[in-house]
């Protein structure tokens, strides 16, 4: 049955539902049906997003998987949240969406990167994606729904401390990924105060953030060409001690290649060789063409370092 269920991953909804009966038809002959994580993974993965498929059975295969892997622990991965958290923003219900991202930080703290929360973000920007980049329509309803969604989430801090730690509270309560998807989610409606706001709140509620929350607002600032914050957020990343991501290093990159800042764009490469890193050999090449140019127009002794720091660039493609 499990290898069934993998393979409707390619041939499509209807071995899926096939698989599906068979599982249930034993469940009501009596017999245990333990799900492997695999299995669980690729059942939601499979069906939240088929249109093939009825949101009431939808809704039906997530409850069953969900209710399948509890109690959830720090042995659940967490591609199985992720899964859950895309189901439930697909369907709309951003309670449920935050009640994962709760669950997912107290069983991996740290872990959960808000780029796997696309959907969600969307969701909860209010943006019109359906209407053209150029289209002052895209963003009309952004304000208001954030607004709508921010006050969701002071609601659940409230609720959440009146649970008191640990018990119910802490599920429905506010952490740190669900501020960051709050974040995501000003980026993608243009609103860059708004997101400089929203990270403020962290303190107000009495959250840390966490790299995840510097490199989102890193990723907005560059976007908006605030560049000099980009460079500010990197040093509150040093000074709260926190570990960067490979995505953190690519943003401080491509900001000092917006500056025109070799030397900085150097220190950025050494930066992430100290904290063992890796850098895309496409963000590489992007370097190499950026110092090639750059190059062009420079004397003859700067030349000479940059054709040392061409060849430092060079050497990470072998």
């Amino acid at each position: 049955v499990c290898q069934l269920v993998s393979k409707s991953a390619y041939y499509g909804h209807f071995l899926l539902n096939q698989s599906l009966q068979m599982i249930w038809k034993y469940e009501k002959e009596g017999k245990v049906v333990n799900l492997d994580y695999g299995t669980a993974h690729t059942l939601i993965a499979n069906t939240s997003g088929n249109r093939s498929i009825h949101k009431d059975k939808k809704k039906a295969i997530a409850e069953w998987v969900w209710e399948k892997m509890q109690p959830v622990s720090s042995t659940t991965p967490p591609p199985i949240f992720y899964g859950m958290l895309n189901f439930h923003s697909q369907g709309g219900d951003i309670g449920k969406c935050f009640d994962v991202l709760a669950q997912l930080d107290a069983h991996h703290p740290g872990k959960a990167d808000p780029y796997q929360m696309q959907i969600l973000s969307s969701l909860l920007s209010g943006a019109k994606f359906s209407v053209p980049h150029d289209n002052p329509d895209r963003y009309t309803d952004c304000v208001a729904v954030l607004d709508r969604n921010f006050d969701e989430l002071l609601r659940r801090s409230e609720a959440g401390a009146e649970g008191g730690e640990g018990g119910e509270g802490h599920q429905h309560g506010v952490t740190v990924s669900c501020i960051n998807a709050m974040i995501a989610a000003c980026g993608k409606a243009k609103e860059l105060g708004r997101a400089f706001e929203t990270f403020e709140s962290f303190g107000e509620l009495g959250i840390a953030p966490n790299v995840h929350s510097y490199t989102l607002l890193m990723d907005i600032c560059l976007t908006n060409r605030r560049y000099d914050a980009v460079f500010k957020m990197s040093e509150e990343i040093e000074n709260s001690k926190l570990e960067y991501t490979p995505r953190s290093i690519e943003i401080l990159i491509h900001a000092a290649m917006r500056v025109r800042d070799v030397y900085l764009i150097n220190d950025f490469l050494a930066l992430s060789d100290r904290h063992g890193l890796p850098v895309t050999e496409n963000l590489l090449k992007q370097v190499n063409n950026f110092i090639a140019r750059y190059r062009e127009r420079t004397d003859e002794e700067e030349g000479e370092e940059l054709d040392q720091i061409m060849t430092m660039i060079q050497s990470r493609n072998q």
